[in-house]
């Protein structure tokens, strides 16, 4: 039985270390226009500014989520926070943006050790009863995390320059550190299983790399290359995985429970659809509208104020009421707000322009949280970190393929930098194709809630 003062102490924990990489991202969302200008780099670079971060978090996701299963999810989740602190560094020193791009990428492997244990974490000393709450609160740290990036992320470029968005981070992850060695005691291995499948992980860690930088360069013939290597890597694996009796991923029992199915597709579809939504609103913001990094940071408080003011409430409405209500919520919400933004134009009525960003932060509170409950309850608790790794590796590969949509469309409209990606009239016409790519998507996570009804359903006649 675990305490309620543990229970405080392990959801303080995880709460922090899961704002720490939402701030990186929504500051350098802001960012980005300055670090274009510092280094003369255009979309595509940019784009991969912020892909390099979500690429590595989605490649590690699970064989970490697994290998914290069986060697300790608190040891896992403090060498993440720890690897944050260095990361950042690395970021500091960039003399070119290629360098920035590696560093992110190492910011990335640290942030799949936080994200593919955080949720596991929570899970295993919460009640099921009292497990939707948890995850909202900690949905609602992320949250926060965002909004503190928009808000200071603006003022640090503004005032100190770009660098300083992750220099600031350096003592609260100290001291994370801190808090869990010192606060925290005892271990959380909740898995007999020793063997960690060395070929699957590396088969895992080859295909999603190939497949996700493969989708990121297209169309190019190198990106039609490691989408192809990726998928025969990919296959290679799930062969691999169906041979050993002690697999990284066990494919065949999975793919036998539809709800986790579903819910990791619902995952990878709305993540598709919403998350680039920030990415254009800071170009459309900044490079159309004219509005520099400071008052652009406060108009993109906006979604992150409803997420953080809505996450937990949202968890608990999901602790009494059927989730996949409030999902479909939150996807309905998703697909409304991408329609306002189809006709954005350079003269739209700021009103609409909130309306969608208040929609937008809306839909990720009412979808975050409940469907994160739904995919860790269908699941045994040994696999908790697995089930963990999954979830985050669909939402962050939903968010790396929504940037590669961005980067593709502006590819081949001609646009080499923000301010020409969305200054003209021709390429305001990519925003709008981008809008749209994102409403079909949208609209087929809503379909995908659909059928998670049905998968549920199917579940509880068989209990």
């Amino acid at each position: 039985m675990v305490s309620d003062s543990s229970r405080r102490k392990v959801l303080i924990v995880s709460a922090l270390g899961s704002s720490l990489a939402p701030f990186m991202v929504s500051a350098f969302i802001v960012g980005l226009p300055s670090i274009g200008r510092e280094f003369s780099a255009g979309t595509a670079m940019l784009g991969w500014v912020t892909s390099a971060f979500f690429l590595a978090a989605a490649v590690f996701l699970v064989p970490i989520g697994r290998l914290a299963d069986r060697s300790g999810i608190k040891r896992i989740f403090t060498a993440g926070v720890g690897i944050y602190a260095v990361s950042a560094i690395l970021v500091i020193i960039s003399p070119t943006v290629e360098a920035l791009i590696i560093a992110r990428f190492v910011t990335g492997i640290s942030a799949s050790m936080v994200f593919g244990t955080s949720i596991a974490l929570i899970s295993l000393v919460f009640p099921e009863s009292e497990r939707g709450k948890a995850i909202g609160i900690n949905v609602t740290a992320m949250a926060v995390g965002f909004l503190l990036g928009f808000f200071s992320g603006g003022f640090l470029t503004f005032y100190l320059g770009w660098r300083s968005i992750v220099a600031v981070l350096i003592p609260l992850e100290v001291f994370i550190v801190w808090l869990i060695l010192s606060r925290l005691r005892g271990e959380c291995e909740i898995s007999r299983q020793r063997e960690i499948d060395p070929k699957g992980m590396i088969l895992y860690v080859i295909a999603m790399f190939c497949l996700m930088s493969g989708f990121a360069i297209l169309p190019s013939p190198a990106g039609g290359a490691l989408l192809g290597t990726g998928l025969v890597c990919l296959t290679v694996f799930i062969w691999h995985e169906g041979r050993i009796k002690k697999p990284l991923l066990a494919v065949r029992q999975l793919a036998r429970n539809r709800l986790f199915v579903v819910a990791n597709l619902t995952a990878l579809l709305y993540n598709t659809a919403n998350f680039a939504i920030i990415f254009l609103m800071s170009l459309y913001l900044q490079s159309v509208r004219g509005i520099d990094a400071r008052v652009s940071g406060v108009i993109l408080l906006i979604p992150i104020i409803f997420m953080a003011g809505l996450s937990a409430y949202a968890g608990r409405l999901a602790d009494r009421i059927e989730p996949r209500i409030v999902i479909g919520c939150g996807v309905a919400a998703t697909t409304v707000s991408l329609f306002l933004l189809t006709s954005l134009e350079q003269n739209t009525p700021m009103h609409l322009v909130v309306l969608a960003l208040v929609l937008m932060g809306s839909s990720i509170a009412l979808f975050q949280s409940p469907l994160v409950r739904t995919l860790v309850s269908s699941v045994p608790r040994e696999v908790y970190g697995l089930a963990s790794g999954m979830v985050e590796t669909m939402r962050l590969a939903g968010m790396t393929i929504s940037v590669s949509v961005t980067v593709i469309i502006f590819t081949l409209a001609g646009a080499g930098t923000p301010s020409a990606a969305a200054g003209s009239p021709a390429d305001i016409g990519s925003l709008h194709t981008i809008f749209w790519i994102l409403l079909v998507i949208s609209l087929g996570a809503l379909g995908a809630t659909y059928a998670l009804r049905k998968s549920r359903e199917e579940v509880a006649t068989t209990q």
